[in-house]
């Protein structure tokens, strides 16, 4: 993966900084616009950009237009308040700030 793709991606979830239309595709698990607005390097390096959003972001972040336009009105991680003892790395879906166990 690119840095500057890596970067994005970090922007996005510490500041909640909307990422450019190949990235918002890929996270709000959009497959055909993420190829569609993939170029040849991104569309060959899907997998490892894949793999770095579930294994390096928060869950709570990434899966859909709604999940991300919450993510973004909070503006990401300087905004977000986490439920205390709530994981938020890409291994264990979270539960959302505010929601009902």
């Amino acid at each position: 993966m690119r840095p500057e793709t890596r970067d994005e991606i970090d922007r996005y979830v510490a500041t909640g900084v909307p990422p450019g239309k190949f990235l918002m595709a890929v996270l709000s698990n959009n497959l055909f616009e993420s190829f569609n607005y993939a170029d040849d390097y991104n569309s060959k390096n899907m997998l490892d950009i894949v793999r770095y959003i579930f294994n390096h972001t928060p869950s709570v972040c990434w899966g859909g237009k709604t999940i991300m336009d919450e993510w973004m009105n909070h503006q990401g991680l300087s905004g977000y308040k986490v439920r205390k003892g709530v994981k938020t790395n890409g291994k264990a879906k979270s539960k959302r700030a505010g929601s009902k166990s």
